[in-house]
């Protein structure tokens, strides 16, 4: 059976993904931004600063990486840069993440 995920979809998976997470201290993880490209979606996130004294420099970020016909999800690596783990990924070199 084929399927095709839509954006929001993609996005929900991601979101449930950082809701699972426990953020850094004095951090919110929010989805910043969610590029489609022709296998899927990239859905980048980022560690939003709350008021108050935190020490831990720079806030997390990172890209969730969606296929569009099967859903699974794969997480960039930053020394690789985007378009090489999305290459890796997709080769199957990194691994996909287990589900939520």
């Amino acid at each position: 059976m084929s399927w095709e995920l839509d954006e929001a979809t993609a996005v929900e998976l991601i979101r449930e993904r950082l809701d699972s997470s426990p953020p850094r201290e004095g951090e919110t993880l929010i989805i910043s931004g969610v590029e489609q490209r022709d296998w899927g979606w990239i859905v980048s996130w980022e560690g939003v600063r709350v008021p108050g004294p935190h020490r831990r420099t720079p806030p997390d970020r990172g890209v969730y990486l969606v296929d569009r016909q099967s859903g699974r999800v794969g997480m960039g690596v930053h020394a690789l840069g985007l378009d090489a783990s999305v290459e890796a990924w997709r080769r199957g070199d990194l691994a996909d993440l287990p589900p939520v």
